[in-house]
């Protein structure tokens, strides 16, 4: 059962070093949402936390980190452990200790993902990692062979490496349909999709949890906003128009990969 006050809310990237895009997000600007977040009520909780239904808070919060950005954990883990929250962080598996080539970047500019041991060191600072596939491709597009592959390999090597079981998986620029879920089913509890998706079953509910991203925009009221997105219809919208941007990316594998 899925608690009906659970929020969730995503980040990129945490640096000084502003890109062009909108998924960079300030040192600054993520010690104020925590902030914001202790002052409105919440408590961050992780997968695991939802999975054991074991003092689950009032008003539950989840902070995801797509990517496995190197800026994870040479800024926002220590901006955590500061305010003693946890967070869960998905990796995408083959870059891991590599630039995001995946990516369709203005002017090229390419970003590290963490290594081996950093991804080790979050997890025993505890915090939760989870899927983000293997190779960061749309896997709506993706036959049933490949598909597999990555959902369960994925998992796999993450648990090898940290120790710890995967139950979460971050689906590459948020989008899913049935089949991908239907797969999913079989080796992960819960699923995040983007908070313009679609709806499905009820027996897919844990697998197709809805979230918000935050961008390097968002100021303090729209971040409050953020964290009670279910009130405001707009957000979808406003997710929807932003988040159309990875469609370069999603355009660029079409045309470069196989399926």
């Amino acid at each position: 059962m899925i608690p009906h006050s659970l929020s969730i809310i995503n980040y990129h990237k945490i640096e000084k070093n502003i890109d062009i895009g909108l998924t960079t997000r300030h040192p600054d600007q993520f010690r104020d949402d925590l902030e914001v977040i202790i002052d409105n009520g919440y408590t961050p909780i992780t997968f695991h936390d939802l999975y054991s239904k074991r003092n689950i808070p009032e008003k539950p919060l989840i902070i995801t980190f797509d990517d496995g950005y190197l800026s994870f954990y040479d800024t926002a883990l220590a901006i955590l452990k500061q305010h003693k929250m946890k967070a869960v962080i998905f990796i995408p598996v083959n870059y891991i200790g590599q630039k995001n080539k995946w990516d369709v970047q203005f002017f090229k500019k390419e970003y590290w993902h963490m290594d081996k041991k950093q991804i080790v060191d979050v997890a025993d600072e505890g915090m939760e990692i989870g899927s983000h596939a293997l190779s960061h491709c749309y896997l709506n597009d993706m036959n049933n062979q490949n598909l597999k592959h990555e959902l369960k390999k994925s998992k796999q090597l993450l648990e090898e490496m940290t120790g710890n079981e995967v139950i979460a998986i971050s689906y590459p620029f948020g989008r899913v349909n049935k089949k991908v879920l239907s797969l999913a089913k079989e080796f992960y509890k819960y699923g995040v999709q983007l908070l313009h998706s679609n709806t499905f079953d009820s027996q897919f509910q844990s697998l197709c949890l809805t979230r918000i991203n935050i961008y390097r925009t968002d100021n303090r009221k729209n971040f409050m906003k953020k964290l009670e997105y279910t009130k405001y219809p707009w957000l979808r919208l406003q997710n929807r128009l932003i988040q159309s941007g990875a469609l370069a990316t999603v355009l660029m594998q079409k045309i470069t990969k196989p399926t």
